[in-house]
């Protein structure tokens, strides 16, 4: 039975009889596409011509299957504290527009004073994987200078497009509440392209959403919130193991003889007092129920989506399972993780960069991002993302080059130090040189 079966099934019939054991939910994964279309809200400017997209993934689900399950959870607020919750410093040639920036990034709420990234940064990059999209309002005074940094939560939030040429026009933001009397009240807002930035990933469809990283995991997520649920009853149901006492019929008897036996054995047990002996005839055999294999089969199982949640978010397996891992393996997981969580660093840099900070010097210094020079572009540099203890990677080095599987030149690069060409130099005092002989000339030495 493949994962799609148990979870698509009405019954978890692999670990019970289907008909006596636990309902599972019913779900619909059949959605494939990432958006579906709808008319722009006539509230909205030009209405006729715009649709409003939205994304075929349910955000609600997506949200409890992450506060739902500890792996997801974990996992997704990992990817978020290794890449950007590290942090970045922002550089310029220009020593004025440098800590002009710096103060700005504060000022606008991205970094605290104490320069640790804000909330706002972190639920970048959280947002991002549980809804494939995340958007940041420009909040500008009334001389259009840049102030704040608000997030929009994605649910609120829909791209408009052109009907005739599906270019993006803007966003459509619209959020209900409940009024002081009572009534539902509304608000329809049209956002300009240039007062939203918005951030996705997965986004490989021809399509201005992104795709959550949950997608996926449906299967997986789903079953082992479901299997979580069923082991728990197990356990209360077998947490004492229960007797199964079965008669042996001898030919010829009835019914009703059978049932009196039964019957009578039923009586006996009842007024046996508790630790007191079992004592009957040889046509009586007891078997003890226990939930052990049960219990050992669902492990088995839920070990196995484990390790798929972990692979899918790209965690090293080794910070939830390091048990039988090398330390190669472990280096090997980590350098593989940190080029993942580079990869959404260069990308949301650039997003920081491009529709916030750009703007904001061009604005302040009058810098036009198009005719100035590269070289005097303001850049990002993220921190050190995770880095494994020294001594692990030395002997990790040490390892591979006594086996003669890297050079001592790798092996040195491993741990950071240079080639040994550019660390030999010639001492000028070099005791390991052979001393000169001086022959004298004895003949004339008087």
């Amino acid at each position: 039975m493949t994962d799609k079966d148990l979870i698509e099934n009405e019954y978890y019939g692999c670990f019970a009889n289907p008909k006596n054991t636990f309902k599972t939910r019913k779900r619909d994964y059949s959605k494939n596409t990432v958006t579906t279309y709808e008319t722009a809200n006539p509230k909205i400017p030009d209405s006729v011509n715009l649709l409003k997209v939205k994304s075929s993934e349910d955000y609600e689900d997506n949200y409890d299957r992450y506060s739902k399950n500890a792996l997801l959870y974990a996992c997704v607020n990992m990817r978020s504290t290794f890449s950007v919750g590290v942090g970045f410093d922002i550089y310029a040639n220009d020593e004025k527009i440098e800590q002009y920036l710096k103060r700005k990034l504060r000022n606008v709420g991205l970094f605290y004073w104490d320069n640790t990234v804000s909330s706002i940064m972190r639920n970048l990059a959280k947002r991002v994987d549980i809804f494939g999209n995340e958007y940041w309002e420009k909040i500008f005074d009334d001389d259009g200078n840049i102030v704040k940094v608000k997030e929009i939560n994605p649910k609120l939030i829909f791209p408009l497009i052109n009907k005739k040429t599906g270019d993006l026009v803007g966003y459509q933001y619209e959020m209900e509440y409940k009024g002081s009397t009572g009534t539902i009240a509304s608000i329809v807002k049209f956002l300009k392209i240039k007062e939203v930035i918005h951030f996705s990933e997965n986004d490989i469809e021809d399509s201005p959403l992104g795709a959550s990283a949950i997608i996926p995991l449906l299967y997986e997520i789903d079953a082992m919130i479901d299997v979580s649920a069923i082991s728990l009853k197990i356990l209360k149901k077998y947490i004492k193991p229960m007797l199964h006492y079965k008669y042996q019929i001898m030919s010829g008897e009835s019914g009703a003889k059978i049932k009196d036996r039964i019957d009578t054995l039923g009586d006996y047990l009842i007024e046996q007092k508790q630790d007191s002996d079992f004592i009957s005839t040889d046509r009586w055999s007891v078997e003890v129920i226990k939930s052990q294999f049960m219990m050992d089969q669902i492990n088995l199982y839920l070990d196995r989506l484990d390790s798929k949640v972990i692979h899918a978010c790209e965690i090293p397996e080794a910070f939830f399972k390091p048990k039988g891992i090398t330390d190669l393996q472990i280096a090997h997981q980590i350098q593989k993780f940190k080029r993942a969580m580079k990869a959404r660093q260069s990308s949301f840099g650039h997003k920081i960069l491009e529709e916030l900070l750009l703007p904001i010097i061009e604005r302040e210094f009058g810098i036009n991002k198009d005719t100035i020079d590269d070289e005097n572009l303001p850049w990002i540099s993220w921190n050190e993302i995770v880095d494994k203890d020294f001594v692990d990677h030395a002997k990790i080095a040490t390892e591979l080059y006594t086996n003669e599987i890297i050079t001592i030149d790798e092996a040195r690069d491993m741990v950071g130090y240079g080639t040994m060409e550019e660390t030999i130099e010639e001492d000028p005092e070099d005791t390991t040189k052979e001393p000169e002989v001086v022959e004298k000339d004895t003949e004339n030495v008087e």
